[in-house]
């Protein structure tokens, strides 16, 4: 076959493809081992926990503003409705639920200030909150407007940029898990970067296949689950699982390349699906623009 551009971006994209197909099936596991552990919840209790003392968040928990944002879902066996504990606050819920737990009605203007000062220190002295947001509040609320609203504000602020740091934590944790789901998704389907290359560059009706897939892909990103992402495999045509009438030689140059074909997968599995689908994107606009004449 001669080598051509067209060539090369036809294998990219049949590769590109494979691997965003991939990192949405790391992505759904993903999301699911997150919630088989509560992840979410247990992180959003870690900010809160930054917020407010013990006693405060037993108090701010049990209030019934936020026991309505409790998550709920379906038992797995049993098909009831079940709680899944609290995954998100939204910022303004936070400030009143607050204000709530404090036990304080906001007047107009500046006795507003004065009154959230009052019972910030109540608070503060009967360990309902920590030195941390006591500080942070009563700095903040005598640079923002002397009124309730402003105090709903300084509230709100304190709630996003701890949110912010346990977002960026949630992240983290998800991102270790993807790498290890990434590794056994890679292990269990045998998905060799190489061998799927080969076979792109031996086969143009793949290419075009490949391409034509990619479009679709494009224009409505899939969504469903393991069996649906396994089908859009499978629909490819590629050598993407375990073949055993096709495994390669006991010796260091069969196995080698198949080492390096997993791996190369593996790496490539946990980028996630939106840098993959951004990197589809851009190849396909490559492949689709006319060259210069």
């Amino acid at each position: 076959m001669t080598i051509s551009l067209s060539t090369i971006l036809g294998v990219g994209i049949g590769l590109v493809l494979v691997y965003y197909i991939l990192s949405l099936i790391v992505s759904w596991i993903t999301s699911q081992i997150a919630k088989l552990m509560n992840l979410r919840s247990k992180n959003l209790k870690t900010g809160l926990q930054d917020l407010l003392q013990d006693t405060g968040l037993d108090e701010f928990l049990k209030l019934e503003r936020i026991k309505n944002l409790e998550s709920k879902d379906l038992s797995f066996f049993t098909g009831a409705v079940k709680s899944i504990g609290l995954e998100e606050i939204p910022t303004s819920a936070f400030s009143q639920a607050f204000l709530e737990m404090l036990q304080v009605q906001l007047g107009t203007g500046a006795s507003a200030i004065t009154t959230f000062k009052q019972a910030l220190g109540n608070a503060h002295t009967k360990g309902l909150i920590t030195q941390t947001t006591y500080e942070a509040l009563l700095g903040m609320i005598d640079l923002v407007t002397q009124d309730a609203a402003g105090v709903c504000k300084s509230i709100e602020t304190v709630f996003d940029e701890t949110m912010i740091k346990i977002s960026s934590l949630y992240k983290q944790y998800a991102r270790r898990i993807a790498i290890i789901v990434s590794l056994v998704v890679t292990l269990v389907l045998g998905v060799d970067s190489i061998a799927i290359a080969k076979h792109l560059w031996q086969t143009p009706s793949l290419q075009q296949a490949a391409a034509i897939k990619a479009d679709e892909y494009l224009k409505e990103q899939p969504d469903g689950d393991l069996q649906t992402y396994k089908a859009e495999l499978d629909a490819l045509n590629l050598p993407v699982f375990w073949d055993l009438d096709a495994l390669p030689d006991l010796d260091v140059g069969g196995w080698g390349l198949k080492v390096m074909g997993l791996l190369f997968t593996w790496l490539a599995a946990s980028q996630g699906s939106s840098f993959w689908y951004q990197v589809l994107k851009r190849v396909r606009t490559v492949a689709s623009t006319p060259p210069e004449t």
